[in-house]
């Protein structure tokens, strides 16, 4: 199984993903079944989004029949191996197979130990500010709120723009909340941002 971005593909294995304590292995008695994913073919290719990770896998044939094993019910490792190396897929690359699946969750096992519960921390400093620099725009895309029949980006009476105050007041307030972190982030949102570009290059 390969991990891509939507383009170009590229192959290789992420494991960033947050992954299960334990790891499969050739006499383990674990039971596996289907993860949480959805398949979809694009470019007479066959792909899964698995929903835990946010991320997009292409599928090969070996990956695919361990799947459509473990589609209609529970089955063993020892199962998924067989049927793996009747594909002609060699017994330590299914063992990589099957614990790549099980890592990334495409298939999941009710062994697993979760982690366990964590406080929230008593002090979260703030890292991210979100600046609405303007709701105007000089585009007329008709999926856009702007022109909903309410128009809710340009009512009466309201500022049009977001003034040199209002920013600096912000932007001191990040800085306050944010001890303790090495960096910040400042993403400015619109509208189109640019239409108040003095203000972006000010701030």
């Amino acid at each position: 199984m390969m991990v891509t971005d939507p383009e170009p593909l590229e192959k290789g294995v992420d494991m960033s993903v947050d992954t299960p304590r334990m790891s499969a292995c050739a006499t383990s008695p674990r039971v596996y079944e289907s993860g949480e994913f959805h398949r979809f073919e694009a470019s007479g290719r066959e792909f899964l989004y698995l929903v835990p990770a946010g991320a997009i896998f292409e599928l090969d044939d070996a990956s695919r029949a361990v799947l459509e094993l473990v589609r209609d019910g529970r089955v063993s490792h020892n199962l998924l191996m067989d049927r793996v190396a009747e594909r002609g897929v060699p017994a330590s690359e299914a063992e990589e197979l099957i614990a790549e699946l099980y890592q990334s969750r495409a298939i999941i096992s009710h062994d697993t130990i979760p982690d366990p519960p964590q406080n929230p921390p008593a002090d979260f400093p703030l890292q991210t500010l979100v600046l609405n620099l303007t709701n105007q725009c000089n585009l007329s895309c008709q999926y856009c709120y702007e022109f909903g029949e309410d128009k809710i980006a340009t009512p009466e009476g309201k500022k049009k723009f977001m003034d040199f105050e209002t920013a600096q007041q912000s932007v001191a307030f990040l800085l306050e909340q944010s001890a303790g972190r090495h960096g910040v982030h400042i993403t400015f949102f619109g509208g189109e941002t640019l239409m108040n570009f003095p203000l972006l290059k000010q701030v």
